[in-house]
C-alpha cells in the first residue's frame, strides 16, 4: 500500500515503540509472496521495514520517564540512519495530568531540565512532535472552558 502511495504522493507513517524488537525474520509468514518479502532482507526490525517504504515517521515513544523513551530513541535514531533520506521525528507525551507520574508533575518540580529536554531530544532528529499540547498548553496558562474535557485533575488557577 506503501509504495502505491509513493508513486504519487509522499508518505508516512506512525510506529509503536514495541516494532523497534519486532524481527522481520518472525512476520515472513504474514506475507502472502515470499518474492515480496525479499525486498526486506537487510531489513532487521518492523521499523526498518516501515522505514524503507516511507519517508516520513514519528515514533510515540510515550513514557514519563526519561530513561525509558532515551532507550526507544536510541534504537530508533540507530535504525533511522540506515535510513539517510527518512525523516524521523519521536511523539513525545506532554501529558496534563497532574498525578505523580505524569509529565506535568515533572515540569512542576523541574522545569528548566524538562525543558532541555525536548531540546535535546530534537537536536538527534528532524524535530519533535508534541502531543496533547492543547491540553498543555491549557494548563500552564489556566485557559479551560467549561467544555473542555479534561482528563485528570487541572491545575489550581
Amino acid at each position: 500500500m506503501y509504495e502505491e502511495c509513493r508513486k504519487y504522493i509522499k508518505t508516512s507513517a506512525i510506529l509503536k515503540p514495541g516494532w523497534l524488537n519486532l524481527k522481520m525474520s518472525s512476520l515472513e509468514s504474514y506475507f502472502t509472496s515470499a518474492d515480496y518479502f525479499k525486498q526486506f532482507k537487510d531489513c532487521e526490525t518492523f521499523i526498518d521495514a516501515v522505514m524503507t517504504v516511507t519517508d516520513y515517521s514519528d515514533l510515540m515513544a510515550y513514557s514519563n520517564t526519561y530513561s525509558i523513551v532515551d532507550g526507544f530513541l536510541d534504537k530508533y535514531e540507530t535504525i533511522r540512519k540506515r535510513h539517510i533520506s527518512h525523516i524521523a521525528k519521536p511523539v513525545l507525551e506532554l501529558n496534563p495530568d497532574a498525578n505523580e507520574d505524569s509529565t506535568y508533575q515533572r515540569y512542576k518540580e523541574d522545569k528548566d531540565n524538562f525543558f532541555n529536554y525536548f531540546v535535546n531530544v530534537s537536536k538527534k532528529f528532524d524535530g519533535v512532535t508534541i502531543h496533547h499540547y492543547t491540553s498543555w498548553y491549557q494548563d500552564l496558562y489556566c485557559d479551560k472552558s467549561e467544555t473542555t474535557y479534561y482528563y485528570g485533575n487541572p491545575k489550581d488557577c
